[in-house]
Order: structure tokens, then C-alpha cells, then sequence
């Protein structure tokens, strides 16, 4: 065996110096990955027991969604003071029964404008939108409406039963809702009790 000693191939220092700057590179995006994967610290908005979420967003997208005659609601009017936002779809007999209800408030309470969100209007392909216009034509022509969307029904909270009632004060607070599929609608004192409450605050 020969005992000259096996030289190794050098490495140019400038090879070096890169090779060290992708290992610690590596080692930082493997470090902020781990990073990310942190739980977020708890804030107080997600300790509570909170109402249905994001009302802000909510009222942007239905104070930007066009009605049926293609109007926007914008915002609210300086003699308004509060907002009723109802989820219905025209097919739907407990839908029909709270719309009455509502109508029976629009005259005590100037001050509450009120949004009727159509959704799940096409379910099962029993209803189109030429019917829910003559709906409104002939039951509540009153009333103002937009469709929803699964944006807008997300904003709300996650709407998956109608009717949905949810009442806002003036900076688009939510005062009340009611969207539980478990619970009944609102009845007339019980909205006109929250609509006082919301139209007061400031």
C-alpha cells in the first residue's frame, strides 16, 4: 500500500461561503415554517362568546349589493338610525309569516331601514327569480332586496336555515340575530324590543 497521502479535491473559497448561505438560509425558511405553525395568541374578540361574525363586512357587501331593480342601498340615510336585515326565500311559509311580522314594525320605527336578502330562492329548482319578483310585487312591496350570495351569507354569520333576522345599530353593530336553525323567528315584541335598543344607541 502506497503512504502517499490521498489529497482531497479543494473547495474555492467562494464555493464555501455559498454552500454555509444556503444551509442557513434553509435554517431560516425551516424556522419561520415552524413559525407559522404556531397557535396565534388568544385575543379577547376570540375568548367571548361572540354574536355571528364580521357585521362590518356584512353591511359593506349588502350596502354594495345592487337590488333587484339593479340600485344600490348604500349607506344609511341621516334620518336612519338602525338596520333589520332579513334572509328569506319566497317559497318558505315561516319566511312569509316574519316578513308580516317586520312589515308591522316599518311604520312604528322610521328611524330602521330594512334589507331582505333572498337566498336559497333556486333550491331544488322550485323557484326563479321572475317569481320572486312578483312576490315582492304583490306581498312586500315594501321591501328592498338583494341576493345573496355564499360570501354574503358567510358575513352573516353562516346563514343555512331561513328565516335569518339580524338587527345593527348605526356604526353596523350587531345588536341581536336570530339564524340558529333551533330556534323559532323573532316575534313582534321581541324585534320591536331590539330595534329600540339598537336605534338608540350612539
Amino acid at each position: 500500500m502506497s503512504d502517499t497521502p490521498i489529497r482531497r479535491p479543494r473547495v474555492p473559497v467562494f464555493a464555501r461561503l455559498r454552500a454555509l448561505a444556503v444551509v442557513a438560509l434553509g435554517l431560516a425558511v425551516a424556522g419561520s415554517a415552524v413559525a407559522c405553525k404556531q397557535p396565534r395568541a388568544e385575543t379577547r374578540s376570540e375568548t367571548r362568546e361572540a354574536l355571528p361574525a364580521a357585521p362590518v363586512d356584512a353591511m359593506d357587501l349588502l350596502e354594495r349589493a345592487p337590488d333587484l331593480n339593479r340600485r344600490r342601498f348604500g349607506q344609511l340615510a341621516p334620518a336612519q338610525r338602525a338596520t333589520l336585515v332579513v334572509v328569506f326565500a319566497s317559497w318558505c311559509p315561516n319566511c312569509r309569516r316574519e316578513l308580516g311580522v317586520i312589515h308591522a314594525l316599518v311604520d312604528e320605527f322610521p328611524a330602521l331601514r330594512v334589507i331582505g336578502v333572498n337566498a336559497f330562492e333556486d333550491q331544488h329548482g322550485r323557484r326563479g327569480y321572475d317569481v320572486l319578483r312578483a312576490f315582492i310585487a304583490d306581498e312586500a312591496p315594501w321591501l328592498r332586496v338583494v341576493r345573496a350570495d355564499d360570501q354574503m351569507l358567510d358575513a352573516l354569520g353562516g346563514v343555512t336555515a331561513i328565516p335569518a333576522v339580524f338587527v345593527y345599530d348605526h356604526d353596523a353593530q350587531l345588536v341581536e340575530s336570530w339564524s340558529d336553525p333551533h330556534s323559532q323567528p323573532p316575534e313582534v315584541d321581541d324585534l320591536r324590543k331590539t330595534i329600540a335598543v339598537a336605534i338608540a344607541r350612539r
